[in-house]
């Protein structure tokens, strides 16, 4: 269910320090532990090009639905935010998180969302045990298009050919925050726990804008992939 998406890593940012991988950017978040560039994998080759791009955006910004165009146009595709849903459901994920949170077991994925919207130390000790298993996934990652929504608050864009950030307008998003969590919903603290898109727009390779019509946004991202197969 979409309402039960959870905001996983934190929002406080500083320089990398040590070996960062060699990108656009310098900042991570001060809960994660940068691992080294992982060596490149065998890709599906369009046109005789071998790129891994980097899917990234806030918060209800279309980054799923421009994941799923982008699958429809013949290329391999992994999703950062379904790899943490099937991380958050492992039993021992659970009862991890559950006893650092001091939350009941099993956990209620909204009262969790709350949590760490409302507590710096919660969403902090979440953070702590989901970064390794997320990062270790998308290390084994295969695809050409890998959504990643906070890869620049954990300065992993080094990964990547190409970064590609989605972004409709803070208040498209806002609009769609309401709908999807409700009117009562702390839609400050969501966009809280994330860099703002406006942010992470100078470290991108392309642009695609989600409040356009749909058939706009998919002739945009049509043309993009060609493109992308002409490097």
């Amino acid at each position: 269910m979409i309402k039960e998406r959870l905001p996983i890593f934190g929002r406080r940012f500083f320089v990398c320090v040590g070996n960062p991988p060699q990108g656009k950017g310098t900042h991570r978040s001060d809960t994660f532990q940068h691992p080294q560039s992982p060596p490149r994998s065998p890709l599906i080759v369009h046109d005789s090009v071998e790129m891994r791009i980097a899917v990234t955006g806030g918060i209800a910004e279309g980054k799923s639905t421009v994941l799923s165009y982008i699958e429809g146009e013949g290329y391999s595709v992994a999703s950062g935010d379904q790899i943490a849903r099937d991380i958050f459901v492992r039993p021992e994920v659970q009862a991890a998180i559950a006893l650092a949170t001091g939350l009941g077991s099993p956990l209620d994925p909204v009262g969790l969302r709350n949590a760490i919207a409302a507590s710096h130390r919660t969403r902090r000790a979440v953070n702590r045990l989901m970064h390794p298993f997320i990062v270790n996934a998308l290390q084994e990652s295969n695809a050409d298009f890998v959504e990643v929504p906070l890869l620049i608050e954990t300065c992993l864009q080094g990964w990547f050919d190409q970064v590609w950030v989605v972004t409709c307008g803070e208040a498209e998003q806002r609009r769609r925050l309401s709908e999807r969590y409700g009117a009562e919903a702390d839609i400050d603290a969501l966009l809280g726990s994330q860099l703002r898109t406006r942010a992470k727009i100078p470290f991108s390779d392309r642009v695609i804008r989600t409040n356009e019509p749909e058939e706009t946004v998919r002739r945009i991202l049509s043309k993009c992939l060609k493109q992308v197969g002409q490097q």
